[in-house]
């Protein structure tokens, strides 16, 4: 998969300092998921004041793919079909000692089964998915001010993914 970006600390708090070598990895997957009206989901965190492209953990027994789906169709209950790769960017978060490889991918919403089950964490942070076109999207993480650490690593992030996507 193509490398879209490393991402390090002095590129999001302004810390220049590097561990490389200290880093637990974690590998991500991540889609621009579409729907019928060619809009994307995205989802936005209320409690930090950002948005994010919905993700998933991938546990050691499965690949990405299958990651992806399980994830999707396990918290957001959508049976998603993945289209093609974006790219991948790496994130070098100091402060947690992380690692975190985001592997991006194209997928279409096949069908949407139930409503979200977030995670208590999730709901208190006032997670909620929102629709938009992919230009909407990159406007609106561009005027995103993430208030935590995290937010800002992935408002980053995502945001090159979806300018990525909508320039494949």
């Amino acid at each position: 998969m193509k490398l879209l970006k490393e991402i390090r600390d002095s590129d999001v708090v302004g810390d220049d300092s590097f561990f490389e070598w200290s880093y637990n990895v974690r590998n991500s997957s991540r889609a621009l998921v579409f729907n019928k009206l060619n809009q994307i989901a995205i989802i936005f965190v209320l409690k930090n004041n950002y948005h994010k492209i919905p993700w998933w953990g991938v546990e050691d027994w499965e690949n990405l793919i299958e990651a992806l789906e399980r994830e999707v169709m396990e918290e957001i209950g959508w049976k998603i079909s993945v289209d093609k790769e974006v790219g991948v960017i790496l994130e070098y978060r100091n402060k947690f000692e992380q690692l975190q490889i985001s592997y991006c991918y194209t997928a279409n919403l096949v069908w949407d089964l139930w409503d979200t089950n977030f995670t208590k964490k999730e709901k208190n942070s006032g997670f909620q998915v929102k629709w938009m076109n992919l230009e909407d999207a990159i406007k609106t993480l561009e005027k995103d001010e993430p208030n935590n650490y995290a937010g800002k690593y992935m408002s980053k992030r995502d945001l090159i993914f979806l300018r990525e996507g909508f320039i494949s």
